[in-house]
């Protein structure tokens, strides 16, 4: 029997498999009715700050100018996001899908992905890529794909090239 999913996150990362699971995730809402589809991009904020004028991440320490420059970055890497997702959010629309939601938000991108959007918006399945953008791949599944396999409390599906 054909699963109802009536609340589908589709991860996006840039990365071509995340492109790939924009598409399947389009299909699977197509196949069903009365679906919404919610398009998620995290943007990474997660160095760790230490006292008032440092930060560390990777184990190398910061100034203050540091911070307030790695900030802007955020901000500015938000704002670019937010255009891709809307983009994608408009083909889905386009393509038949009556409700689309964009989210876009900072933060851990594992447990965005697998634990803190699903439980806000009652997520019924999430799709994603098997790898991402990350420079360095894992050579069987990507760590957030295995993160989110593991942690998530709905069904995941997970594309391939």
């Amino acid at each position: 029997m054909l699963t109802r999913y009536k609340n589908i996150l589709v991860a996006i990362d840039g990365s071509k498999n995340s492109y790939l699971a924009f598409e399947q995730a389009l299909e699977i809402a197509l196949e069903q009715q009365e679906v919404a589809l919610y398009i998620l991009e995290v943007v990474d904020n997660q160095s760790q700050f230490i006292g008032p004028s440092t930060i560390l991440s990777d184990q190398h320490s910061y100034s203050l100018d540091s911070i307030q420059l790695f900030q802007t970055v955020v901000k500015s890497e938000v704002v670019r996001v937010e255009e891709s997702v809307n983009k994608l959010a408009e083909e889905a629309r386009r393509r038949g899908i009556s409700t689309v939601v964009s989210i876009v938000t900072t933060g851990n991108h594992k447990v965005e992905i697998a634990e803190n959007i699903p439980k806000e918006k009652s997520i019924n399945l999430i799709v994603m890529g098997a790898t991402g953008r990350g420079k360095i791949k894992s050579a069987i599944l990507g760590t957030t794909a295995g993160y989110v396999i593991q942690h998530a409390t709905c069904n995941v599906l997970v594309v391939k090239e």
